[in-house]
């Protein structure tokens, strides 16, 4: 079995015609508008079980990251980008993220 190109790869899946209105269109726009859940992962902590059971709404946990540091943008267990948490302009009280890196290759 021959590899094919990215673009030969596309080309059989959604149609090598051109035809915005074909039956190849509708499919690629179907497919292209399936929603999908982005994690924004700010850092991680390790902690003992025992230290998770005496964790209470007072228990502060340390990160393994900086205050300054990029957070990670991932689909599924794919990094795909890395950006910088902000305030949203209009309601200070919810986060947004500027995306500042794109990760052209995911990678798990």
């Amino acid at each position: 079995m021959s590899e094919r190109s990215e673009d030969e790869t596309e080309n059989v899946y959604f149609g090598e015609n051109g035809d915005e209105n074909g039956a190849d269109a509708r499919r690629r726009r179907n497919i292209l508008s399936v929603p999908v859940s982005i994690d924004v992962i700010v850092g991680a902590a390790r902690m003992t079980v025992e230290e998770l059971l005496n964790a209470n709404t007072d228990t502060i946990i340390k990160l393994d990251v900086h205050i300054d540091d990029p957070v990670v943008l991932k689909i599924g267990q794919r990094v795909v980008a890395r950006g910088e948490l902000l305030e949203v302009d209009d309601d200070p009280s919810m986060l947004a993220v500027q995306i500042t890196e794109v990760i052209d290759e995911p990678t798990p």
